[in-house]
């Protein structure tokens, strides 16, 4: 049996592979390209950001530290324009100054060639220059005229005293005329100030009972008043002295030595008679700031011996008395040595 004849015309080849074109190929890849550019764009795009934006601030920062300076600079001006004119000021108030004290300087020149009657005529006025003129000229005359004596040498609470040794080295201040260091002491209304200090009382026969009693208990009332940096010493005396703590020196106010002082105080009693330079030069001996010296005796003393030994030292007085024998002597003593003088009744130690 033959085969049918085969129809070539009908046959169509189909190819095993059907070719892709290189364009259909690439598309990927410009993808890839595409994202990849605008990605760069987008960084370029932030960093033109960023740097814009802090070439503003410092810009900023720039403007405002030059505004800063400016006004730095302005001020720095108008203060040097006030400096000039204060000093332009005190250099005018200078000269107006210099132009015064030569006015009032003629003018206290001239006050005095003027007369009364011609400062009443010209219907002169009379300058602050030539009042001064007038009272210095009236304080000369003053200081001229001879000086009055008065048997009643009380001392006001104004008088100076004697300075502590510290005081008169210039090594402590000074408040009311005395050293921080110094204190009042007050014995039978007599004062004194100072930091050391002597007391030389009576105890002869005549001062028994109530007198040396009473001038016991004034003595040790008076110690309460001393502190740790002051000095003193006690005598008693009648015709011979009895001295606490004998020496050249003054013993410390301590607590333990006023202790001691009462003590020898309290053994005190009146005896003998009434001799009393001796006890009052050999106080002065301890060079103190003030005396305190009592007595109920009529004495005969010499007074320039103990002026001309005192130095400084200021010498208070207190007698003893039966209302009208004031002693003349003992007033001139307090008087001369710048001291005050008491005068104390004995009919009047009980009410003390």
């Amino acid at each position: 049996m033959s085969k049918p004849p085969e129809n070539k015309s009908q046959r169509v080849p189909v190819p095993l592979k059907v070719p892709v074109s290189t364009t259909e190929q690439s598309d990927p890849a410009k993808i890839v390209a595409i994202g990849a550019g605008i990605t760069f764009l987008l960084v370029i795009l932030v960093l033109l950001f960023f740097l814009l934006s802090s070439n503003v601030s410092r810009q900023a920062g720039t403007s405002a530290q030059q505004a800063s300076e400016t006004e730095s600079s302005e001020s720095g001006q108008d203060q040097k324009t006030d400096n000039t004119v204060t000093t332009e000021t005190a250099e005018t108030g200078d000269e107006e100054s210099s132009a015064e004290q030569a006015t009032l300087s003629d003018e206290k020149t001239q006050a005095p060639n003027r007369t009364e009657s011609e400062k009443k005529e010209q219907g002169y006025k009379i300058t602050g220059a030539e009042e001064q003129a007038e009272e210095e000229t009236e304080t000369a005359d003053k200081t001229t005229e001879p000086a009055e004596t008065t048997n009643t040498p009380t001392r006001s609470e104004e008088t100076n005293h004697p300075l502590s040794e510290n005081s008169k080295n210039g090594t402590d201040n000074l408040v009311n005329g005395f050293s921080r260091g110094d204190v009042m002491v007050k014995v039978f209304g007599t004062t004194g100030k100072g930091s050391k200090f002597v007391f030389v009382f009576d105890h002869s026969g005549s001062m028994a009972g109530m007198p040396l009693e009473t001038a016991k208990a004034e003595l040790l009332q008076s110690l309460t008043s001393l502190k740790d940096n002051h000095q003193f010493n006690i005598i008693f005396y009648d015709d011979s002295q009895i001295v606490w703590k004998p020496g050249n020196q003054l013993i410390a106010a301590t607590k333990q030595n006023k202790n001691d002082a009462e003590n020898f105080i309290k053994k005190i009693i009146p005896a003998g008679g009434t001799e009393a330079l001796r006890p009052i030069l050999m106080a002065i001996d301890y060079k103190p700031d003030v005396i305190f010296f009592l007595t109920d005796g009529q004495l005969s003393l010499n007074l320039d011996n103990i002026c001309n030994k005192r130095g400084e030292t200021c010498i208070n007085v207190i007698q003893f008395g039966s209302g009208n024998d004031k002693s003349a002597l003992l007033q001139e003593l307090a008087r001369r040595t710048q001291g005050d003088y008491k005068y104390v009744i004995v009919g009047d130690l009980d009410a003390l």
